[in-house]
């Protein structure tokens, strides 16, 4: 592959990849909890980029743009207010931490609530894990009274306390895996760090992700590759000509 191609391919790639992380942003910029991904840039060390540095006819080099990584922006979204008793925010770093059938997740979407089974769970049915609870195998909330939580995470019913949500955090949260947009799984080696973050009852932590910028970034890619595309289209109409004419001397 020449190396005009190759810059217009790896450059068509790259703005690809980066629709793709800006569509599933914009597509949850109204998700409760959700982070925003962000991705780094950098170039592809090409075939003839190697031969060059090894013949030292640098001027043939090629250096291809790549999307290199993904990563999560945990910068904390604006609180906003529900009313509900069971809507909860985290005001601070931290994770709630639910049970599903994969394993612990850790996540910032607090819109729990309790089932008939007088469990807190998730919006997805998970298990939101509590400790210090009266039975410790479960929360035993009565699931026709009303839930009452503190700043300190305490789930009270009337008087009767019935346990503590769970909060942890980690050292290093960058390493964490996002799953089902809004959940977040732990890699090997990462421990859990008790944390005493402030709960906000009644309120939900909304996405960080910045709708304004979003859709012009979206925008703006969109007509990036468009042009590359173009210009991709015309080389390759170019080629081929060039092609033709040698084939009929």
């Amino acid at each position: 592959m020449d190396p005009i191609t190759s810059l217009l391919a790896g450059g068509m790639t790259s703005r690809l990849d980066s629709l793709d992380l800006l569509a599933n942003n914009m597509s949850n910029a109204s998700s409760a909890g959700y982070k925003a991904d962000r991705e780094r840039f950098s170039t592809f060390l090409s075939a003839d980029l190697a031969q060059a540095l090894a013949t030292g006819e640098v001027e043939k080099a090629t250096e291809v743009p790549m999307v290199e990584d993904r990563f999560t922006e945990f910068r904390q979204g604006a609180l906003v207010e529900t009313g509900l008793a069971t809507d909860v925010a985290l005001d601070g770093n931290g994770f709630f931490s639910v049970e599903t059938p994969r394993g612990v997740r850790y996540t910032r979407a607090g819109r729990f609530h309790v089932e008939r089974d007088g469990e807190l769970r998730s919006r997805e049915g998970y298990r939101v894990r509590v400790k210090e609870t009266r039975d410790p195998k479960r929360l035993a909330a009565d699931p026709t009274m009303p839930v009452r939580i503190t700043p300190q995470g305490e789930i009270f019913q009337g008087e009767n306390r019935l346990g503590v949500l769970d909060r942890v955090g980690f050292g290093r949260p960058d390493l964490l895996r996002k799953e089902e947009a809004v959940y977040f799984r732990a890699v090997d080696g990462m421990t859990e760090q008790a944390r005493q973050t402030p709960v906000l009852s009644g309120n939900l932590e909304a996405s960080n992700v910045d709708a304004a910028a979003g859709s012009f970034r979206l925008v703006e890619t969109t007509r990036q590759f468009g042009m590359l595309n173009r210009a991709f289209t015309l080389h390759d109409g170019l080629q081929r000509s060039v092609i033709e004419r040698v084939a009929k001397w």
